[in-house]
């Protein structure tokens, strides 16, 4: 059920995307962001409200960082607004893939920000293997003419996992919806930091778009909670394979129906990813039965 819930957060984030790219058309990239955390804010109150009883007490030994989650977020924002438009789009999807694997795989490994340990075995090689070949299939020479955006989306990268990490640790403390407010909470000022510092002016807020171009804010909530709700149960590996064949596969989908041609490295990449993710979940299923007979002969 969680890989079914993996693969829907990844279309969703590919809709997300769609909408908040619409949005920025109209009132601008930084003004979007800050809109969209307005709309979070006020479309997770009802949420908190309604789960009140499910949500536990915050712990005191806490760390600040869970509370990041927003702020994290808001970077991945800004390493994809400096990067776009210097490096081709397919090149940013494979280096955001490439740093969310990296991130992904420390995080197993090691059991970090309090994470579950999911050591690194050989079936996760195989994986590791073919999403790694369809990353340097989606390349091309943009990559190299501009090392520093191939820095910003691998960066972009990095920050996706952590914004996620850190929700899904407040969440198991304060709970799905609670920490869901707190991600635009903590998000909002920070949109607001970032925008002045990159343009040297004060976002003008406008909700002058037609209505249907704040879906992406809807779709926003529904994200972080999903995030919520998947990440402390599926490895941070599995789940970053997960997620971007979920945003791939809507993509492609978006582009038929839109009558774009879908770029051909991008539907070579996702397809070897495909097959290393199929190969990892069918090794791995293949290593907890001999585990199991291991343990328990009888068990046949």
């Amino acid at each position: 059920m969680y890989d079914l819930l993996s693969l829907a957060t990844g279309l969703s984030i590919a809709l997300m995307i769609c909408f908040n790219g619409m949005l920025a058309e109209y009132i601008g990239s930084f003004p979007a962001t800050v809109v969209v955390h307005i709309m979070g804010i006020f479309l997770t109150i009802p949420l908190c409200l309604k789960g009140r009883k499910a949500i536990t007490n915050t712990s005191s030994k806490l760390s600040v960082w869970a509370y990041s989650g927003g702020i994290i977020g808001v970077l991945t924002i800004v390493f994809n607004n400096l990067a776009f438009g210097n490096i081709s789009v397919t090149s940013m999807i494979a280096l955001n893939l490439l740093g969310q694997e990296a991130t992904s795989i420390s995080i197993d490994t090691l059991g970090l920000f309090g994470m579950k340990k999911h050591p690194f075995k050989k079936e996760t090689l195989v994986g590791v293997i073919f999403s790694l070949v369809g990353i340097y299939t989606m390349l091309d020479t943009t990559a190299a003419d501009s090392l520093l955006a191939t820095l910003f989306c691998f960066c972009s990268g990095i920050t996706v996992v952590l914004s996620r990490t850190a929700n899904a640790r407040l969440a198991q403390n304060i709970g799905d919806y609670k920490s869901s407010f707190m991600n635009f909470v903590t998000g909002l000022p920070a949109s607001f930091i970032f925008a002045i510092l990159i343009t040297r002016q004060v976002p003008k807020i406008s909700f002058h778009a037609p209505v249907w171009a704040y879906t992406g804010g809807v779709i926003g909530v529904l994200i972080v909670v999903l995030y919520n709700i998947i990440v402390p149960r599926v490895s941070a590996f599995r789940l970053t394979l997960l997620i971007f064949l979920g945003q791939l596969g809507a993509g492609i989908a978006v582009d038929i129906f839109s009558k774009t041609t879908s770029s051909m490295a991008s539907i070579m990449g996702g397809t070897l990813v495909t097959m290393g993710l199929v190969a990892n979940m069918y090794l791995e299923k293949h290593s907890l039965k001999r585990e199991a007979l291991t343990i328990d002969p009888k068990n046949t």
